[in-house]
C-alpha cells in the first residue's frame, strides 16, 4: 500500500472576524495553484488513489477535492480523525486497517501528518523532524500491512520550493 500525507495548500491568515470556526478558513488563490501542482506530481508519482481521505475543515477539504477532480478521482471522504486537533494514534491505525487499499492519499494538517509520518517510520510519532509545508506530500511504502511488522519505508518527499 502506498500512503500519500498531503498538507492542505496555502488557506487565509486565522482571522476570528473572518473566520470565528477556524475549520471554515479556505485556500487562497496561491492555495489553489499550489494544490493543481501537487496533483501533477502526484499523477506521475503514483498509482491513482483507491481512496482519498480529509479533513472536514475547508481548507483541507478544497484541497482533497481539488486533487480528486483534476484527475477525475473518487469523491474524498471525511475522516474526523484528520482535523487540526487530530491525534496520531487514531490515523494510524486507520491507515492500517486499510489493507486492501492499493494507493490512499490523506490530506489534512500540521503537526499531525508528520507526526503520523514519524509514527509510522520510526514507530514513534516524535522519532523524525518533520515539518511539512503546505501543500508538502510525503509518500510511505507499506509492505505487509496486517502482519505483526509490516516492511514501512519512506518513499519520496516533496517540500514547497517544488511546487512554486
Amino acid at each position: 500500500m502506498k500512503v500519500v500525507l498531503l498538507r492542505h495548500g496555502p488557506a487565509g491568515d486565522p482571522d476570528s472576524k473572518l473566520w470565528p470556526d477556524d475549520h471554515n478558513r479556505p485556500l487562497t488563490a496561491k492555495g489553489e495553484r499550489r494544490v493543481l501542482k501537487a496533483a501533477k506530481l502526484l499523477s506521475e508519482l503514483v498509482a491513482p488513489p483507491t481512496l482519498i481521505a480529509t479533513s472536514a475543515a475547508l481548507r483541507a477539504w478544497r484541497t482533497a477535492t481539488l486533487i480528486a477532480d483534476s484527475s477525475s478521482l473518487p469523491a474524498p471522504v471525511i475522516w474526523p480523525e484528520l482535523l487540526p486537533e487530530g491525534a496520531v494514534a487514531p490515523v494510524t491505525a486507520r491507515i492500517m486497517a486499510q489493507a486492501s487499499t492499493e494507493t490512499l492519499l490523506l490530506v489534512g494538517h500540521e503537526p499531525t501528518l508528520s507526526e503520523v509520518a514519524a509514527h509510522l517510520l520510526t514507530g514513534d510519532p516524535h522519532g523524525l523532524r518533520i515539518k511539512l509545508s503546505k501543500a508538502g506530500i510525503i509518500g510511505i511504502d507499506i509492505r505487509n500491512v496486517g502482519v505483526a511488522e509490516p516492511r514501512i519505508e519512506l518513499d519520496f518527499l516533496i517540500p514547497k520550493a517544488a511546487l512554486d
